[in-house]
């Protein structure tokens, strides 16, 4: 008789995560649940979570230019993980249609924003730690009576001052599709500078700490033409009620998120760039 699981802490963490993130792939396990150990060692703990029902796993294609019918695994929650972060965090959602005939664009998107997370998580800045990810479900807020005044970015963060333990700065995050048309990134923009003026974060009770100063706006693109564009397209819009608006790419976000990589929006030298809680130099 084959012996039962026993879950270690790393184990219900990568539950958590699932839960939060919905869909992950073996690169963010590896950076953020099990990152002393071996590929091999995880793909096998992988498999028995998944025989035990914890877990539930697809294959997915690459979408790169040349595929070449490549794939990756792809991971979610089974029955017996969601019940297990049910008595991990209390009372929890979980709706199976979540992680069903989902477009392999939108996994894809998912797992991009996972790894987003990722490379905060697994790194400190000079002056900043990582303190918490809030996903897509915990970051909506619909902050007037107009059903149209509504935040949903793809997920947000919190980011600790390391010399301050009660400065806290927080960056939501827009992970641009490829083909999403100026005028929805536009309107996304004046929705965040209304929730902003409304100071409508003050009223969300999901942070867990006191943020003082409104969030800043994170755009990341795919490719740098695609980010040249998005900085053109939303350059009239006017934002100044948030804490800044900032631009860069999905590969430098992920290799050195703490770094000099982010344009800004409304700078005097709009060649400069910044580190995600610079202040930004404006005329």
């Amino acid at each position: 008789m084959a012996k039962e699981l026993y879950l270690t802490k790393r184990d219900q963490n990568f539950l958590e995560d699932l839960y939060d993130m919905t869909f992950l792939d073996v690169d963010y396990i590896q950076t953020v649940i099990y990152h002393t150990t071996s590929r091999p060692a995880i793909y096998r703990r992988l498999k028995k979570m998944e025989e035990e029902g914890y877990i539930v796993s697809t294959r997915l294609p690459l979408m790169d230019d040349n595929p070449s019918g490549r794939s990756k695994n792809i991971y979610t929650l089974d029955t017996k993980g969601w019940y297990e972060v049910q008595e991990i965090i209390g009372e929890c959602e979980w709706d199976s249609r979540w992680t069903k005939v989902k477009a392999p664009s939108y996994v894809h998107h998912q797992t991009m924003l996972s790894m987003v997370k990722a490379a905060y998580q697994a790194k400190e800045g000079t002056y900043f730690r990582f303190k918490k990810w809030l996903n897509e479900r915990r970051s909506y807020w619909e902050f007037s009576d107009n059903k149209k005044d509504v935040v949903r970015p793809d997920g947000s963060m919190i980011l600790q001052h390391k010399e301050h333990e009660d400065g806290y700065g927080y960056f939501m995050f827009e992970l641009e599709r490829s083909r999403q048309r100026p005028e929805v990134s536009i309107k996304k923009l004046q929705r965040y500078n209304r929730y902003c003026k409304e100071q409508a974060w003050k009223k969300q009770h999901v942070f867990g700490v006191n943020l003082v100063d409104p969030p800043r706006i994170i755009w990341v693109s795919n490719r740098q033409n695609e980010m040249l564009k998005l900085i053109e397209h939303t350059k009239d819009v006017k934002t100044d009620y948030t804490s800044g608006i900032l631009y860069t790419t999905y590969d430098q976000i992920t290799n050195d998120p703490y770094g000099e990589i982010f344009f800004a929006k409304d700078s005097k030298d709009p060649m400069k760039q910044y580190g995600i809680a610079d202040p930004i130099v404006k005329e």
